[in-house]
């Protein structure tokens, strides 16, 4: 069975102490935390008095996720990789107070690479890439923490192929985000609707070292509708990934209401994706009445 994990990120809450309540009067089992600037810098002690209490209280586990933008772990300048790499590492150690379930990151190369042949760049970004998926998974293990990479919705870091060496090679964990699946498979091949192919190609390639996923609908290239809103099957989505692969964390990555971008997610709607994911997952269609791809 699934563990389910609410997204926190500080510019639309008002306090990680307070997520963590919503996350358990919600339903969710644990919250996974962006550490976008400025945390942790500013979770000082008082703050974690706070955030550690809630927890116990409400027997709320944590994950994280390292800022999306400005870590250049693909980057070919040592120096750039290797202050990344360095980065992650210190982020890592701060975490482990935590205990987390996972800590989830992504990749960049952060380089205007024209000029250069295609060959050329992915093999630079590639070989970079996994030097620093090896190193970070070696510091999460060291401190017991499972690193997880996650693929996005970029060229590159999207790719099915190039992820699988990344994971494969560094023997880092991976995090599957079927948003962002979806969307490099919309770019790619112009499918939508219910063709979830490309979702089994992911699945044989990385089910085994895969931990954790991000769950979320798609419009149109666009990605963290409710899992009742867009595009994907989801529901044939949650029947592959319950059966072919080792993940045991799922994070409903909503961030949209279904009529577009908002303020903040609404209680109603975080309750109907959850209740629709476990209805899938113990093999039913739907939650309430209630349909995938509305």
């Amino acid at each position: 069975m699934f563990r389910y994990g609410l997204p926190v990120w500080h510019g639309n809450i008002s306090s990680i102490e307070d997520e963590v309540e919503r996350a358990a009067t919600l339903g969710f089992d644990y919250v996974e935390v962006s550490l976008d600037f400025p945390w942790p810098e500013t979770l000082g002690k008082t703050e974690l008095r706070k955030i550690f209490s809630a927890a116990r209280k409400n027997e709320i586990a944590f994950s994280f996720h390292a800022p999306p933008a400005g870590m250049e772990i693909g980057s070919p300048r040592e120096l750039i990789r290797m202050a990344s790499v360095e980065f992650m590492a210190n982020l890592l150690s701060w975490t482990r107070q935590f205990s987390p379930l996972y800590f989830n990151f992504h990749g960049d190369a952060g380089e205007d690479f024209s000029g250069l042949s295609e060959e050329e760049v992915e093999m630079a970004v590639l070989r970079a890439s996994v030097q620093s998926c090896g190193e970070i998974a070696a510091v999460g293990k060291k401190l017991g923490i499972v690193a997880t990479f996650e693929n996005t919705p970029e060229p590159l870091f999207g790719m099915g192929a190039y992820v699988e060496a990344i994971v494969n090679s560094s023997k880092v964990n991976f995090c599957l985000d079927v948003g962002h699946a979806g969307i490099i498979n919309w770019v790619t091949n112009e499918a939508v609707g219910k063709d979830d192919r490309h979702l089994s190609k992911w699945v044989s390639a990385l089910g085994k070292r895969m931990a954790a996923v991000h769950f979320h609908n798609i419009k149109k290239g666009i990605d963290h509708y409710p899992v009742f809103s867009g595009e994907l099957d989801l529901a044939a989505q949650m029947k592959l990934l319950k059966k072919k692969t080792r993940a045991k964390f799922m994070t409903i990555e909503v961030l949209k209401e279904a009529r577009g971008p908002v303020e903040k997610v609404s209680d109603r709607t975080l309750v109907r994706c959850l209740d629709l994911v476990k209805a899938w997952e113990a093999g039913g269609k739907t939650g309430k009445g209630e349909g995938a791809g509305k």
